[in-house]
């Protein structure tokens, strides 16, 4: 299948790219920094499956391009998880608004770009998904950042009710909601009990 990932440069969309690639999928990898693939032997063939942009989803303008990057390349997107993220501490001196905004913006308001970018496609072919990943972040408050707790709830509701609307339609909008995992954005202690991304990875890549 031809699956895009969002935020693939770290974390656990860098996985998810290594773990679709090894299940011989074709990915097409986006984040605002280069996705740096580890050095293996014997992949060539995943290198020719891998396909990057450079994209901020917080930009409609970056969402537009990447999309016009795949039709020129003849990729036809299937799936497209939406994985970029970003976590700022907004109350750390009294509120700030400037960093709850940015993350909002990408949270929620880019994940909900790269639907409208995309959707029109799919609708059209009636078949397609979108996948969110998410966090129990949505359902309880955070001490560190109030817009990242806020930005991911608004995305689970929004995923639940596009799904509502477009599942009879072909287009699918499932949520994987994930506990904590030993990535820089887990706010409490890193235990035995906390899971790697690559574990992650792989239980994401089975679901979609």
């Amino acid at each position: 299948m031809n699956i895009c990932v969002t935020g693939a440069s770290k974390g656990i969309g860098k996985e998810l790219v290594e773990v679709l690639l090894r299940q011989g999928h074709q990915v097409w990898g986006c984040a605002r920094t280069e996705v740096r693939r580890q050095k293996t032997e014997g992949r060539d063939d995943e290198s020719k499956n891998f396909h990057w942009s450079s994209v901020n989803i917080a930009y409609m303008d970056d969402v537009l391009r990447w999309k016009e990057e795949m039709q020129m390349a003849h990729f036809q997107p299937d799936i497209i998880i939406c994985n970029a993220s970003v976590l700022l501490e907004d109350m750390q001196e009294g509120f700030d608004i400037e960093s709850a905004l940015k993350v909002i913006e990408v949270n929620l308001s880019g994940t909900l770009q790269c639907i409208d970018a995309f959707l029109p496609e799919f609708l059209e072919r009636q078949n397609g998904k979108f996948v969110l990943i998410a966090s129990t972040s949505a359902l309880r408050p955070s001490p560190r950042s109030a817009s990242y707790a806020a930005s991911k709830a608004g995305a689970v509701m929004a995923f639940r009710s596009l799904d509502l609307q477009y599942a009879s339609k072909g287009v699918r909008f499932p949520v994987v909601m994930l506990g904590p995992i030993h990535t820089d954005m887990w706010e409490g202690k890193m235990t035995s009990l906390v899971p790697l991304p690559e574990t992650a990875a792989k239980k994401i890549a089975a679901f979609a």
